[in-house]
């Protein structure tokens, strides 16, 4: 497979593909307003934002962790997941993870000079060879992101 671009995704939480959002070699855009808006019309809803990311970057990357931060306080107090798939070592890996923020009222009894506290850490992480296959929205995002080259002939 060879890699050609990020591709983004919202999952609900049956792993149903929401929407699906293009980007470039190095990023993906998630349009805010159609973020928001599924939110306002149904709390909740969105279970992670994911996409893929170049093979063997399987880890957020700092704008990916300020995407999720941004995003937890915008839609507290439902939890946001981030979701991260790459290629690695011949293998196709799915990073999750899950963040929550301090709520406004326990922030205000504790002491509202500091910063309300904001919490990331891994939820799941898993690895699928691609002969077994993985779940449809994941195929979705590689067949958007990556190009199977093990039918072009070279000249």
């Amino acid at each position: 497979m060879k890699y050609l671009k990020e591709t983004g995704a919202l999952i609900n939480m049956d792993g149903d593909l929401m929407h699906l959002f293009e980007g470039n070699a190095g990023s993906v855009n998630f349009d805010p307003q159609l973020i928001w808006d599924l939110h306002k019309n149904s709390p909740g809803t969105i279970y992670a934002i994911c996409h893929t990311h170049p093979p063997g970057m399987i880890q957020p990357s700092s704008i990916d962790k300020e995407m999720l931060k941004g995003w937890v306080y915008a839609l507290h107090p439902f939890p946001v997941r981030i979701i991260v798939i790459a290629e690695d070592d011949g293998y196709i890996v799915e990073t999750c993870y899950f963040a929550q923020v301090e709520s406004k009222e326990s922030w205000l009894t504790r002491n509202k000079e500091t910063p309300r506290e904001f919490k990331m850490f891994l939820e799941f992480h898993n690895h699928y060879d691609p002969e077994e296959g993985f779940p449809p929205y994941i195929e979705t995002l590689l067949d958007n992101s990556y190009e199977d080259d093990s039918n072009i002939i070279e000249s």
